[in-house]
């Protein structure tokens, strides 16, 4: 048996790409996984079909990934009727009164700091 045959086989796939499609979804499984935290998979499936007398073989290659991603988060919208007939959707709930003199406050930290010493 020749020890290198898969090696060798994958390299004859659709001439060598399948090998480079490989190694691009494995670099990109392993970037997600390190980022998210999760596991990320990568399989390749080879359904070998004999042709003929048994002197020809038909391979069709399956590249297949699971990428993780990050989770998301819900967003809580409230549905208000409007006048039409069609609704709407509003961040703030139209049942909850609001709060005579409350506001928004801006945010007024600094953006840019400077070193001790250095002039502005």
């Amino acid at each position: 048996m020749r020890e290198d045959l898969y090696l060798h086989t994958l390299k004859n796939l659709a001439y060598g790409n399948v090998m480079d499609e490989m190694s691009d979804k494995l670099n990109e499984c392993i970037i997600q996984a390190r980022k998210t935290g999760k596991a990320a998979s990568l399989t390749l499936t080879l359904t070998i079909k004999p042709k003929g007398a048994g002197t020809q073989v038909f391979i069709t290659e399956k590249v297949k990934s699971k990428i993780p991603e990050f989770d998301r988060e819900d967003t809580i919208l409230f549905p208000v009727d409007l006048a039409d007939g069609s609704v709407d959707l509003q961040r703030d709930d139209p049942r909850q009164a609001s709060i005579p003199g409350m506001r928004v406050v801006e945010d007024r930290r600094p953006t840019e700091f400077k070193k001790a010493g250095e002039k502005p």
